[in-house]
């Protein structure tokens, strides 16, 4: 009996090495692919900060020459 339940031992504990050897590649991947989007997030977040100043200055500019167009026509 103890023949017979040692092969099925074996086999079992190969099957779960090779179920956590897996679950370590996936968690890797997983890992992997957090770091990449956190990365895209703050290159977004930069390109963002920087278009709402471009259009800061670009409403500040219009601002200014719309001013100087009234300002020439009531001369």
């Amino acid at each position: 009996s103890s023949k017979d339940s040692s092969p099925t031992l074996a086999s079992k504990v190969d099957q779960l090495e090779g179920m956590l050897k897996m679950l370590r590649e996936d968690l890797k991947k997983e890992k992997e692919d957090k770091a990449h989007l956190q990365a895209e997030v703050q290159h977004l977040r930069e390109d963002n900060l920087r278009l709402q100043e471009e259009s800061q200055n670009a409403s500040d500019k219009l601002k200014k020459f719309t001013e100087w167009v009234f300002n020439t026509i009531d001369m």
